[in-house]
């Protein structure tokens, strides 16, 4: 068919329009010929390319890399995520770690920590790598420095930077705060434990304060649908007060990680266990043994048992008591948890038995037969209360008002600006936070924790307010599960990683006078060379001159300058040899009815040439510094731990100058190979262990504090002794070596001791030691004190709050707003 003319019009206004539109585009869109973006700084653009990285997340972890801080003083895990996008690479990443401190003019002074943590780096094209690793926290130096920051970088073999994060502000938590970690997939749940007055506890809104608020805790909900970001070793878990275990499979731990829960909650940990899911969550699993209850299986309970909890820990007063009982009187089948009891496990009372509890070492586990987020606790009152005295164990509280301002206090205990961190965290590592007798530090503190000395007098409003705080340690920790504490680093809190505690101390001092090495004084050198020369010239011409012989005394000169020297190394004590020489002093714990061990070693590494020494640990259960590393500004050289180069951590660049001695702190967790089972009743005990021990002494305090000591001598492998307690007897140290009686002599005092405690203490012939000192030295001395709980006393009976918090007054401006929003014609 043929085209019309009309057609043929519309054809070519088409194709015109089209051209028109070709011609345009180009302005439409930009040519970016004349308009380009700013480029990235040089060098910067490439790096960006070349590789993908997010920022640290530390341990424990939340869903989020923004809920991420530290606890200074503290070992903690991390990982770093980092992908390479442009091709294979090989290297080390290397994190290093600081405190951000802000001055009076405003800027920020920077400190850097004079350690590095380093792992190699294998990062094929296009993959996601998690670069696990560990460091330890920087320490504050001040309660109002409580911002720090972490720097990776990736090295690569000819020792370029290939990526770098540069530094991450990272916040630092207050010495009391601790962590709470909540295993659980529904954290909608919990959202009443992270605003709970345990957690946070109330202030006056009005009041002026400076520098960060007084918190107790910083509750985490790790993600599960991965790795679940928490520490595979126990030194890493010293930051973490409790444990709330919900629904969450212990499946998805690593074995590691099961490890170090466990090896936590002997040390003191506290864990909550929501006993609705247990059967699922734990299952057969090995951490089920640690359960007040096993062979779980589902029942339906009635409503009975549940108003006995109500009526019996409901809070004087509690408006919201009726509401819930009536509630719980409707219940018709309830499904709870069943089982079989373990032997130790004992029901908290007034309950109707659905709280059970079981110590496990200087640990405890808390269990509910019921779900504890149900809404007869959920919409009670008394919830924190609940929380507080019962899954925690933690003292009674009650809210007192004070011209107008609302506090909370321990009940029948002065208030304080802060709470002691001991009472905030139950775990103790005995070398860290252990009290000695004997030492100037514990002179007043064996019945009392001495643990804010310094932080108090920084917090509390006068010097009469510390005073009552510290008048009242001693009835405070009377009502606390855990053992006393003495807190050596203020800003750390327990279980810090310090040079400066009691058992620290004591061992340096010891290692100071076994070593030898002392520096004369004046007088002594000018002594030393007047005699040399009245031998070298006057006696030595007059005896050979006397014997006729004076052409002898050249001859006599050598000599007399060779033993003119080892006479002068004699006196000034420089007796530890011409090459390398260690001195060892190490202090193994133990707690009852447990087959692994906490080894702290304090070394001092000697050398009469400069030398770089490293030590290597076959189980990633193990840390270490030189003294003194952790507290140091003034530029040190900074040591490494390296991970990923051996099967446990490497601790290198330890550098000891010519003829000096330098003094270097370890951690492990050791196993022992059984355990010391100790029978009350007949006062029987048996070394289960492979522990060959000698001087075996048994010391045991009595309810009314007295002292009982029982010498057993030695006590090897696989014996069984029955232990007879001389009240008046004395142990004899003088059948100790040197460097360790002042050791025993604090581990058989009274200090540091409960009221019921029973402990063994003794020589080790060979510790169970997984550390290798390079270069090895030519002579070396080791010494090693056990220290075995092996009986606590029985945990104080849980009370409830004496009152609830009042209602919060309307304030003027308050008042007016809402009179404002209900006439808002009269506002105008």
């Amino acid at each position: 068919m043929a085209e019309t003319a009309e057609q043929t019009s519309l054809r070519r206004r088409l194709a015109q329009w089209c051209l028109i539109l070709a011609c345009l585009f180009p302005c439409l869109l930009g040519c970016e010929g004349c308009q380009q973006a700013a480029p990235l700084p040089e060098g910067e653009q490439e790096n960006a390319a070349a590789f993908s990285g997010s920022p640290i997340k530390t341990f424990p972890a939340g869903t989020s890399a923004n809920e991420s801080s530290l606890k200074p003083g503290h070992w903690f895990s991390a990982a770093k995520p980092l992908r390479a996008n442009r091709e294979d690479v090989r290297g080390s990443i290397q994190v290093t770690a600081g405190q951000r401190i802000k001055l009076d003019s405003g800027k920020i002074e920077r400190i850097h920590q004079p350690l590095i943590a380093e792992r190699p780096a294998v990062l094929p094209k296009g993959q996601r790598k998690q670069l696990d690793f560990r460091l330890l926290a920087p320490l504050s130096s001040r309660l109002s420095d409580r911002s720090g920051y972490l720097r990776d970088t990736l090295m690569t073999r000819n020792q370029s930077v290939a990526y770098d994060s540069g530094e991450r502000a990272i916040p630092l938590l207050r010495p009391e705060q601790y962590f709470v970690a909540v295993m659980t997939t529904r954290p909608e749940r919990f959202v009443s434990v992270q605003v709970a007055d345990w957690v946070k506890p109330p202030r006056d809104p009005n009041a002026f304060t400076t520098g960060s608020q007084p918190t107790n805790y910083r509750v985490i909900f790790p993600p599960t649908e991965d790795l679940v970001p928490l520490p595979e070793t126990m030194l890493d878990w010293t930051s973490i007060a409790f444990v709330i275990w919900d629904d969450v499979s212990v499946d998805r731990l690593t074995p590691g990680q099961q490890q170090a829960l466990t090896d936590w909650l002997n040390w003191g940990g506290h864990m909550v266990v929501n006993g609705r899911y247990a059967d699922e969550s734990f299952g057969e699993t090995p951490l089920a043994d640690l359960l007040p209850m096993h062979s779980l299986k589902l029942v339906e309970l009635e409503g009975a048992p549940f108003v006995e909890l109500l009526e019996n820990w409901s809070v004087d007063k509690d408006p919201t008591t009726a509401a819930q009982v009536a509630q719980a009187t409707k219940i018709q089948g309830n499904v709870a948890i069943d089982g079989v009891q373990h032997p130790n496990t004992k029901t908290i009372p007034n309950t109707g038995e659905l709280v059970l509890t079981r110590r496990r070492g200087l640990g405890n586990v808390v269990m509910t037969r019921f779900d504890i987020t149900t809404d007869l606790v959920q919409n009670w009152a008394s919830r924190d209360s609940f929380y507080n005295n019962l899954m925690l164990q933690r003292p009674p509280r009650e809210y007192t008002e004070d011209a107008g301002n609302i506090m909370l206090r321990f009940a029948g205990h002065p208030a304080a600006s802060t709470v002691p961190a001991e009472v905030n965290s139950p775990l103790r590592l005995f070398s860290r936070d252990g009290i000695l007798g004997g030492t100037p530090e514990t002179t007043e503190a064996s019945e009392e924790s001495t643990t804010l000395e310094e932080l108090t007098a920084a917090t509390a409003p006068d010097s009469n307010d510390d005073q009552a705080v510290r008048a009242a340690r001693s009835s405070l920790s009377q009502d606390l599960q855990a053992a006393p504490a003495f807190v050596s680093e203020p800003m750390g809190g327990v279980g810090a990683w310090t040079d400066r505690s009691n058992v620290a101390s004591v061992a340096m001092q010891s290692l100071t006078e076994q070593s030898g090495i002392s520096i004369p004084p004046a007088s002594f050198v000018a002594r030393s060379l007047a005699w040399y020369l009245l031998i070298l010239v006057p006696l030595n011409y007059l005896f050979f001159r006397l014997i006729g012989r004076l052409e002898y005394a050249w001859l006599a000169v050598p000599v007399i300058a060779v033993g003119g020297a080892i006479w002068v190394a004699r006196a000034a004590r420089l007796d530890i040899g011409f090459a390398r020489l260690e001195n060892e002093i190490g202090l193994l714990e133990m707690q009852p009815e447990y087959d692994r061990a906490h080894l702290s070693s304090f070394i001092a590494i000697y050398s009469s040439l400069g030398t770089d020494y490293q030590i290597a640990f076959d189980s990633p259960d193990a840390a270490g510094l030189p003294v003194g590393q952790n507290n140091s500004t003034d530029g040190s050289a900074p040591v490494r731990l390296q991970m990923g180069y051996g099967e446990g951590p490497i601790l290198s660049g330890i550098q000891v100058a010519s003829n000096q001695t330098r003094l270097v702190h370890t951690e492990q967790i050791v196993p022992a190979g059984g355990f010391f089972r100790w029978t009350a009743e007949n006062n029987k005990l048996a070394n289960g262990s492979d522990l060959v021990l000698t001087n075996a002494v048994v010391v045991r305090r009595g309810d009314e504090g007295q002292i009982t000591i029982a010498d057993l001598g030695d006590f090897p492998s696989g014996a069984t002794r029955t232990v007879e307690f001389a009240s008046e007897e004395l142990h004899d140290l003088l059948t100790w070596a040197e460097p360790l009686r002042p050791l025993v002599q604090g581990l058989l005092s009274p200090a540091g001791m409960q009221r019921g405690e029973v402990r063994l203490v003794a020589a080790i012939e060979e510790a169970p030691s997984k550390m290798r000192i390079e270069p090895q030295a030519s002579q070396a001395n080791r010494a090693t004190v056990l220290l075995a709980h092996l009986q606590y006393p029985g945990l104080p009976e849980p009370k409830k709050d004496t009152n609830l918090p009042p209602k919060p007054k309307e304030r003027v401006d308050d008042l007016m707003l809402d009179q404002a929003l209900e006439s808002p014609e009269k506002a105008n």
